[in-house]
């Protein structure tokens, strides 16, 4: 997993000893290009901002009139914890953002609200953008949208020197500083789209709700859902009766149709894919993704039209491009998840559409290579590249 780009070494270092040594770990999608930058109408030199003085709040905190829940709930949030730092109270207000500590997204604060470089965007990857910037009359903390807002908030304490190294409350460290001022102009986004650090059955009760303020304090949370699991034995069962009336489908082992794999060079397997994607964003307009990642295991098809596609790993590109470039003139966007493993791991000699996600694992690959290769293998033909870490 990646943090942001300001993000703290010390989180780097969080995250890797979470990943290698206590769990795995698996983060999917581009790293975002460039460093930390500031807005386009950035100052020369930030402007050092005075929050609390003497047990005293020297801002409010602000917030639109017509505020969300979870903007509120962040404003509460960042109360509590500018209080229980510096000792002061801090009010909530709402107000335009000209003033005070203006928390929310561009849409609060129409006239006051900063812009970064490249603007405002509704693009799925852009959900976690978020700007701080101190300037004379208080601080600017805009997301994109409300998890950013919430993101905000958390970087916002972490610059002051909050922490939550591990989940439970043993391992928040809430600094003393009755003198709470802060200097920042910076617009940040994620390295990783989707992240996350995966229990493999799941956290115990006990650890599901500290290990979810961990993600939230730590920004350690997906943007992004992106699906990239085993998918054909998935699209098989929804589609039981017409793999039965048209066995062909499955592909060919040893002279008989019975592999959960499919036989991808028939023009009519394509379609139905495609067919079973459209009809799951149907059913879940929400969804950010689908995967067409193969069923696990080997037992690929063995006839003619597939050995005609190229390699393994070339059918089950096609099969992704194809769903891809559908899914994508229906809904623009909407990404495509499937790993590098197994027998489709070795990288393609086909081009791979933009929306497909490769995610490349670190175990249980063919073909003798690193997975350095790997990487730029996929990378060579045009992959969106995540890891999927073991």
């Amino acid at each position: 997993m990646a943090g942001y780009h300001h993000a703290s070494r010390s989180w780097r270092r969080i995250a890797h000893f979470y990943g290698v040594m206590m769990i795995a770990l698996a983060a999917s999608m581009t790293a975002a290009a460039g460093e930390t930058a500031p807005s386009a109408d950035h100052q020369s030199k930030p402007r050092l901002t005075k929050l609390a003085s003497q047990g005293k709040a020297r801002l409010p905190i602000v917030i639109a009139a017509g505020a969300s829940e979870r903007t509120r709930a962040a404003a509460a949030t960042l109360a509590d914890y500018l209080g229980r730092i510096s000792g002061a109270k801090f009010q909530i207000t709402p107000g335009d953002g000209t003033a005070g500590i203006a928390l929310g997204t561009p849409a609060d604060f129409p006239s006051a609200a900063p812009r970064p470089p490249q603007g405002w965007s509704e693009d799925a990857r852009r959900r976690e953008d978020y700007l701080l910037r101190t300037h004379d009359a208080g601080v600017w903390m805009i997301g994109n949208t409300e998890l950013a807002v919430e993101h905000a908030v958390w970087d916002l304490l972490y610059r002051l020197g909050y922490r939550q190294y591990f989940p439970g409350e043993h391992w928040e460290i809430v600094p003393q500083q009755p003198e709470l001022a802060i200097a920042v102009d910076t617009f940040e986004q994620p390295d990783y789209h989707a992240r996350r650090i995966w229990y493999g059955y799941g956290p115990w009760d006990y650890a599901a709700e500290p290990y979810r303020k961990w993600c939230a304090k730590n920004r350690a949370v997906n943007g992004i859902e992106l699906r990239s699991g085993h998918a054909y034995d998935g699209i098989i069962n929804r589609n039981k009766a017409v793999f039965a009336q048209h066995p062909e489908y499955l592909g060919l082992v040893g002279g008989e149709r019975k592999s959960t794999k499919f036989c991808i060079g028939n023009p009519a397997v394509r379609q139905l894919v495609i067919d079973d994607a459209l009809e799951q964003l149907r059913k879940n307009p929400e969804l950010d993704s689908i995967s067409v990642d193969p069923s696990d295991g080997l037992n690929w098809c063995e006839c003619e039209a597939c050995k005609a596609l190229g390699s393994i790993t070339d059918r089950a590109v096609t099969l992704a491009n194809a769903v891809a470039e559908a899914v994508n003139e229906h809904r623009p966007g909407t990404v495509i998840g499937m790993y590098a493993y197994s027998g489709h791991s070795p990288p393609p000699s086909i081009r791979v559409h933009p929306q497909v996600v490769i995610s490349v694992a670190t175990a249980f690959i063919h073909g003798g290579h690193t997975v350095e290769e790997l990487m730029r293998g996929w990378q060579a033909q045009g992959a969106t590249l995540g890891i999927r870490e073991y």
